[in-house]
């Protein structure tokens, strides 16, 4: 690859589901690490010069506008998106220089659909098509040989592999469409679900403050 790159999962993000867990196999530079204590304290130790968190912080830098010829190690974060903004801004991670892909590089074929969007972007990225991605302009920026593209779309060999797995299933299926529309409509149904539960909380939390502030109501 080139460089080092650095997986720091997240605990709740469960390693069956993620795309990332094949990644040291393909690659020997790839590490992947458990966000727990331990890994947290190393980053707030701090990491060598040279390294880069790929993350959309406010103020990163387009990853085609970095010089790379000073990047020695990439840190990306595996997590769900609302887990994710709390890792960023750890101790050590805060604190590097962070990059981000251009808006709109590529679409996502990864079959989990992402929770939450940002503003102007269609959807996010799995971990294992950022890092693809991220490579991929590195290897532009440094004008590295047409050969490497094809290096470095080993990395999507199992994320390929388990992607033909999920449509073969959803093929045999008539009921369902596509694994697409079938976790957005599942996404949309929690969602719904949630808003309706904080709806109803904050119903409860008026009729209890009415209450109180009723003549002869008790303050409690």
């Amino acid at each position: 690859l080139g460089l080092k790159v650095r997986l720091l999962r997240h605990g709740k993000e469960p390693p069956t589901k993620s795309s990332t867990s094949p990644l040291p196999l393909l690659a020997p530079e790839v590490t992947l690490q458990d966000w727990d204590e331990d890994a947290a304290a190393e980053a707030a130790a701090g990491y060598p010069p040279g390294t880069w968190l790929v993350f959309p912080t406010e103020g990163a830098a387009d990853a085609s506008e970095v010089d790379w010829h000073g990047v020695t190690q990439l840190v990306l974060i595996e997590s769900r998106w609302g887990h994710a903004k709390a890792m960023a801004s750890a101790p050590g991670l805060a604190e590097l220089p962070a990059m981000r892909l251009s808006e709109g590089a590529v679409a996502s074929r990864f079959w989990r659909t992402a929770s939450h969007r940002l503003d102007g972007e269609q959807g996010l990225l799995s971990t294992a098509e950022c890092l693809h991605q991220i490579l991929s302009v590195r290897a532009a920026s440094l004008g590295e040989a047409a050969g490497s593209s094809g290096r470095l779309d080993d990395l999507l060999l199992f994320f390929a592999l388990r992607l033909r797995l999920v449509l073969e299933a959803y093929g045999r299926d008539p009921r369902r469409c596509c694994p697409w529309c079938t976790e957005a409509e599942r996404r949309r149904r929690v969602f719904a679900g949630n808003a309706s539960c904080w709806q109803a909380k904050a119903a409860c939390g008026a009729e209890a403050a009415e209450e109180v502030a009723a003549p002869g109501g008790i303050a409690v």
